[in-house]
């Protein structure tokens, strides 16, 4: 499970009773933060390229770079910070 939520990882298995791979980032915070709009699709995308371990995340940022254009800078900034805080369990 990849969640948008403050909570972290054990405290979300606790709630839902999830026995499997959690991971969890305050995707929400972080996209108004960077993005100044509550939108998390390029935030929870670093969220799950970390969690999921099955694309480098180097592979993403010119995707990124293409469909975005001028605003690209703050998702990629938005995708790169997610990646960094999101915590495992």
């Amino acid at each position: 499970l990849v969640a948008n939520s403050p909570l972290t990882p054990e405290q979300i298995r606790t709630e839902l009773g999830i026995k499997h791979k959690v991971a969890a980032v305050n995707a929400k915070k972080i996209a108004m933060e960077t993005l100044g709009l509550p939108i998390t699709n390029t935030t929870m995308l670093g969220s799950l390229i970390k969690s999921a371990g099955i694309v480098d995340k180097e592979s993403v940022i010119q995707p990124l770079k293409d469909r975005f254009g001028r605003i690209a800078e703050k998702n990629i900034k938005a995708f790169e910070r997610a990646f960094q805080e999101t915590e495992l369990a």
